[in-house]
């Protein structure tokens, strides 16, 4: 079968894509899937011969991906026992007019999308 320069430039892109998600959304069993740049250029380099890190990501996606990073990772600490941190979440979210039980459901279905627990 034969590839067109644009098919294959398309599918590099949309492969590229994914791994830079996969480097910066994925979590493990045994911690957040941090990957060194060394790991991500070889993984990108097998599929575009290119740099991860060449391109720069619009402002709004990595606001999106800190903002989710630091959700898990408070999240994480909350289920691994940080009792000041969950008092904190808990009165800033009763403060903005959530119930104890929603705040808890809350806090459960994260950690389970996480795989905190």
């Amino acid at each position: 079968m034969k590839i067109t320069k644009r098919r294959l430039k398309r599918i590099i892109k949309e492969e590229k894509a994914k791994l830079l998600k996969e480097a910066t959304m994925g979590f493990s069993g045994t911690g957040f899937g941090q990957q060194s740049r060394k790991t991500m250029d070889k993984s990108a380099s097998f599929w575009g011969g290119a740099s991860v890190m060449e391109e720069q990501a619009p402002p709004g996606q990595v606001i999106s991906a800190a903002e989710k990073g630091l959700a898990a990772i408070m999240l994480d600490k909350i289920v691994r026992g940080d009792g000041a941190l969950e008092e904190e979440i808990y009165q800033y979210m009763a403060d903005i007019g959530f119930e104890d039980f929603d705040i808890q459901a809350a806090l459960d279905q994260l950690a389970d999308r996480y795989n905190l627990r």
